[in-house]
């Protein structure tokens, strides 16, 4: 009869592991789009309310609030303008001054909010003095805004100055009821 044999034993130690499979391979990475430069605009308005006396900016009042405020927004973020401010609007109870900051970094995008409350009061008073020098002795003086005295002609108008615009980096104004 045949000799019984005899089945090997598992051994002592386990298989290895079956290797698990390949993981997918990660997706490209794209490049981040970069920031958007940002748009805003500056607005000077008379708004009647119970006016005495019709007011309106004349062609030249637009030339000289316009070149203030675009020499002024210069000086401040001058290498960070990506598309120069230019009179966009003038007629006669609204100035509009509008241009392109190029995308800016935290510190730069907080100076120029600071810049942009502090000079949108004086841009007012330069509309209600009549002219960037009036309001410039205005300043010098220590004049604020609620020191500020309406001229006889601004009487039952709202005169205000503002920066900013649907999606701008800027938000800021002033006005006076006169």
């Amino acid at each position: 009869s045949p000799a019984p044999t005899s089945t090997p034993s598992p051994p002592d130690h386990p298989s290895p592991a079956t290797p698990a499979p390949p993981s997918a391979p990660l997706p490209p990475s794209y490049p981040a789009y970069p920031p958007s430069p940002c748009f805003t605009c500056v607005f000077l308005a008379l708004s009647p309310l119970t006016p005495t006396t019709p007011q309106t900016f004349s062609p030249a009042q637009c030339d000289s609030f316009s070149s203030q405020i675009t020499s002024d927004i210069t000086a401040a973020a001058g290498a960070q303008i990506s598309d120069p401010f230019t009179i966009s609007q003038c007629d006669s109870t609204l100035i509009s001054v509008c241009g392109s900051f190029s995308p800016l970094d935290e510190a730069e995008a907080s100076n120029l909010a600071s810049f942009a409350a502090a000079r949108v009061s004086y841009w007012m008073k330069m509309v209600v003095l009549g002219s960037p020098a009036a309001a410039d002795a205005a300043v010098g003086g220590g004049g604020s805004g609620a020191e500020l005295t309406c001229p006889a002609g601004l009487k039952g108008y709202v005169v205000s100055a503002g920066m900013g615009g649907d999606g701008s980096c800027l938000s800021a104004s002033s006005a006076i009821a006169c």
